[in-house]
């Protein structure tokens, strides 16, 4: 473990056999560790860095991914063909659930509250719904499908297909690829930009990075507010001071949320029956990213000094 301020090595901390993957429970400040040969996970407190516990999972676990609305974390199992969902509090297994062949890799989308699960040696990714665990639907893509990413902007899911030499781009709303994308040889890990809405593609094969970007990204949110519209805008973005949101006479007259980048809920605003455009301060906001939502809808954008 390794300090964030300084630099320097903390402590180091004995897990199981050949750990392959990482991710972090900001609800309960817990470290998950996913042991592929040891076909179990550690779970480290973040405040002690002591290992809590050791959950028995699947055979060769090899993807982590945290669902911050429902606090489970997900353990692809590429040996056993199964993700098993645990409970980020009690640390408990809640369930098995069956994918493709060969799981390698896993993406949460927090729009439409839904997990994702690549499955290399089938083809696929399956579509867990993230509040029942069950599988929504199964979406044929490249070959080996070996990296998944999330973008929040645009709610696309990329999927990198490591025989095919291309990108599964789907729509994280309908479950369907919009297009497929080809990029270099061996394509097999990604970073979303999410200021210039550019995702980067690490091509393992022909030592270069592809660079996607798509064409409709926050720009779209920095148009003039508009009474006509009909779903949630919010303007300006990036926003300095505080953010106007229009809300279209269809919405479901709820409460906003805003929540930071981890999935962590910042603010909720009551609207009143009539509300149709409301100025929400950002003061005491930090600088960076966060999502705003209502209902169904959700909308990103950065606050910036």
């Amino acid at each position: 473990m390794i300090d964030g301020a300084t630099n320097q090595v903390v402590t180091t901390i004995q897990v199981g056999d050949r750990p392959y993957a990482l991710v972090w429970n900001s609800t309960n400040n817990k470290v998950y560790c996913a042991n592929d040969y040891s076909n179990n996970v550690t779970v480290i407190d973040g405040a002690t860095n002591q290992v809590i516990t050791t959950i028995t999972v699947g055979d060769y676990p090899f993807a982590l991914v945290w669902n911050s609305t429902n606090n489970k974390v997900y353990c692809a199992n590429r040996g056993s063909d199964t993700v098993t969902v645990i409970d980020g509090a009690t640390n408990e297994v809640v369930t098995t659930i069956p994918v493709g062949d060969a799981p390698r890799a896993l993406v949460w989308n927090s729009t439409n509250n839904k997990v994702y699960c690549a499955n290399s040696w089938s083809n696929n990714v399956t579509v867990i719904d993230g509040a029942t665990n069950q599988v929504i639907t199964t979406i044929p893509v490249g070959d080996e499908p070996f990296a998944l990413v999330w973008n929040s902007t645009n709610n696309k899911v990329y999927c990198a297909n490591w025989g095919s030499d291309n990108v599964s781009v789907i729509d994280g709303a309908t479950n369907q690829v919009i297009t497929t994308i080809q990029v270099g040889r061996y394509p097999r890990a990604f970073a979303w930009n999410s200021i210039q809405n550019r995702t980067y593609v690490a091509n393992y094969g022909s030592s270069s990075i592809s660079v996607i970007r798509d064409v409709t990204g926050i720009e779209e949110d920095r148009e003039p507010l508009s009474a006509n519209r009909k779903s949630l805008a919010i303007c300006p973005n990036p926003a300095r001071g505080y953010l106007a949101v229009r809300i279209p006479p269809t919405a479901d007259r709820a409460t906003i949320k805003i929540f930071d980048a981890s999935g962590k809920l910042i603010k909720g605003i009551v609207l009143m029956g009539t509300d149709q455009e409301i100025k929400i301060p950002l003061k005491g906001m930090n600088p960076g990213i966060y999502f705003l939502q209502l209902g169904n809808e959700a909308k990103r954008f950065v606050v910036v000094k």
